[in-house]
């Protein structure tokens, strides 16, 4: 009964953060959070702003849940090259691991392969964590007309191009409506890009305020597998990168599990797959950052909030340092 109670608490503190956040984007000068040229026709909202839109559940009946530990181990098998129709060759890869690990080998990307990653053209669909990411990208990039903004970290280069990779804000609805957003813009904007992807948030993964569970292992085979292997079917001549699940300053079990059976999955299946909840659970020295529990939460190094799990300014650099290795991996590269 107390946990009920407190992940209650949890849930209602997080709808009073988001509308206290977007009550405060409401005061903001455009002028501090500019946009760059490119993204000026994309579908984006402020940075911070995440809006929950997750059914509450029936009562749930308390389970114990075994879970596997992390693997941080980079496995990669034998691939095999496509060719898009702008001509940029795109790794069509059995198993690619991008991980916390992977931020450390930004550095070694090559400027040859930085150009050819930056001529990838990159669909992402997601929300406020996808935008900090965004915002992260941008803020690499450097390329702003006027002072370069407070809210962006010291790193940038003119030579980290991400003009073609397109984020849109999709917002938050529940996690079987963002598969299916997933689909269906895949279906409608798909031969736009070489490269599509897309995640669901921590408000997804929540414990007891989200049904049906994300983690239940049918809603996960049916609801999101299957639906996400039927698109890949469809458009064979696409590459389609999976993500695991962002996190907050509570431990979930949900989420926790889910992000197990998607690195297995991937793992067994031979998937491309950015773990972002690895990065955002590890802080840059590489200590795991766990809660009371003994779960994956988002490290404090992160953040500046104390219930969510938005992204600061080093949480958004080291996201996109994340973001360009996998881009540098899917063409076709690998450090030595």
């Amino acid at each position: 009964m107390i946990k009920k109670i407190f992940l209650f608490v949890l849930f209602l503190t997080l709808m009073v953060s988001c509308q206290s956040s977007s009550q405060m984007e409401e005061n903001i000068v455009p002028t501090s959070y500019p946009i760059i040229e490119f993204t000026k026709n994309a579908t984006v909202l402020p940075t911070f702003v995440e809006t929950i839109n997750a059914p509450m559940s029936t009562p749930m009946i308390e389970e114990t849940i075994e879970l596997t530990p992390i693997s941080t181990d980079m496995v990669v098998t034998e691939t095999t090259t496509i060719e898009n129709d702008n001509n940029n060759n795109v790794e069509n890869t059995n198993y690619i691991l991008i991980d916390h690990t992977s931020i450390d080998k930004f550095n070694l990307i090559p400027d040859d392969i930085i150009r050819d990653a930056s001529s990838i053209k990159v669909l992402f669909r997601g929300a406020s964590v996808e935008e900090n990411i965004r915002y992260g990208l941008e803020c690499m990039y450097g390329n702003f007309p006027g002072r370069r903004p407070n809210s962006c970290s010291a790193f940038h280069d003119l030579k980290y191009d991400s003009s073609k990779w397109i984020v849109q804000f999709r917002g938050n609805p529940g996690w079987i409506e963002k598969v299916d957003d997933f689909v269906r813009e895949t279906e409608s904007q798909g031969s736009e890009y070489d490269v599509l992807m897309f995640t669901v948030g921590y408000i997804d993964g929540l414990d007891g305020t989200t049904f049906p569970e994300i983690s239940e292992e049918e809603n996960f085979q049916k609801l999101y597998i299957d639906k996400l292997e039927a698109l890949e079917n469809k458009y064979p001549d696409k590459v389609f990168v999976w993500w695991t699940m962002s996190l907050a300053q509570e431990g979930q079990v949900n989420t926790t599990k889910f992000n197990e059976m998607l690195r297995s999955y991937a793992s067994e299946h031979n998937k491309i797959l950015v773990d972002l909840a690895d990065f955002e659970s590890h802080d840059p020295n590489g200590n795991q950052c766990l809660d009371q529990n003994q779960l994956p939460v988002i490290c404090q190094n992160y953040t500046e909030e104390k219930v969510s799990g938005h992204l600061n300014d080093l949480g958004r650099e080291r996201g996109a340092k994340l973001f360009w290795y996998m881009m540098a991996r899917l063409t076709g590269w690998k450090e030595s």
